[in-house]
C-alpha cells in the first residue's frame, strides 16, 4: 500500500514540475517575440499583414494573453524565427539575434 500511495504523491509533484517549466518557457516565448518585434520594427499591425492573425492576438499574447500554439508559430515565422529559437532565455535569445542580425 505504500508505494502506491507514494505513486499518487509523485504524480502531483510532477505536474507541478512540468507546468513551472512550461510557464518559464512561455514567457521566454513571449518576452522574445516583445525584443523580436521591437528589434525588427514591427508592431502588430505589421505581424498581421505577415502572417494573418489578428494585431489584436499579437499585441495579446506578446501582453500576457495565452494563444494558441498555431497563432504563436505564424508570428514567429512571419518574423523570421522558429519557436525553437523563441524557446531559449531571454539572454541566449538576444545573443543568437545579434549573431544573426
Amino acid at each position: 500500500m505504500a508505494a502506491r500511495e507514494s505513486r499518487v504523491a509523485l504524480v502531483p509533484g510532477v505536474r507541478r514540475l512540468i507546468r513551472a517549466s512550461a510557464e518559464e518557457h512561455v514567457s521566454w516565448i513571449r518576452a522574445n517575440m516583445r525584443a523580436l518585434m521591437a528589434l525588427t520594427d514591427h508592431d502588430p499591425a505589421a505581424v498581421h499583414a505577415l502572417c494573418g492573425v489578428s494585431p489584436g492576438t499579437v499585441r495579446n499574447f506578446v501582453g500576457g494573453t495565452d494563444s494558441a500554439l498555431g497563432n504563436v508559430l505564424l508570428m514567429a515565422l512571419a518574423l523570421g524565427v522558429s519557436l525553437g529559437d523563441l524557446e531559449r532565455p531571454p539572454d541566449e535569445f538576444r545573443e543568437l539575434m545579434a549573431r544573426r542580425l
